[in-house]
C-alpha cells in the first residue's frame, strides 16, 4: 500500500516521475553535455560572479570601512548564499527549468528572485 499525501496547488506544475522519465528518454539526444566537471564548475561560478562584483565590490568595501564588511559578509555568504545557489541549481534540475522559471515554479509570488 503506498501512502499518497496531497499536495494542493502542486499537482499541475510538478511532474511526477514517470513523466521526468518519459521527458528524459526523449530529449537525451538533444541535450547537450558538459566535457568535463572543471567545466560545469567554472560555468556555474561565472554565473554567480558578475563583473560588478569583481570591480565594484572590493572598492565599496575599501571606501566605507576597509575589511571590517568582509567578516559579515563571509559568515552570510557560507550560511545563506552558497546554499540557496545549491537549492537553487538542484531544483532547476529537477524541474527543467531556469533560474526565472524555478522561483516561480515553487510560487508564482517569486518570479523574478533568480533574475
Amino acid at each position: 500500500m503506498k501512502l499518497k499525501l496531497p499536495n494542493p496547488g502542486l499537482d499541475g506544475r510538478i511532474p511526477s516521475h514517470e513523466d521526468l522519465e518519459r521527458m528524459d528518454k526523449e530529449e537525451a539526444g538533444d541535450r547537450p553535455k558538459w566535457d568535463n566537471k572543471v567545466q560545469y564548475l567554472l560555468t556555474c561560478l561565472g554565473v554567480c560572479v558578475g563583473l560588478g562584483n569583481v570591480w565594484r565590490f572590493p572598492y565599496l568595501c575599501q571606501s566605507h570601512g576597509g575589511g571590517a564588511f568582509m567578516i559579515p559578509f563571509l559568515i552570510l555568504l557560507v550560511l545563506e548564499g552558497i546554499p540557496l545557489v545549491h537549492l537553487e541549481f538542484a531544483i532547476g534540475q529537477r524541474l527543467r527549468k531556469g533560474s526565472l522559471g524555478v522561483w516561480s515554479s515553487i510560487n508564482p509570488y517569486l518570479t523574478g528572485v533568480g533574475g
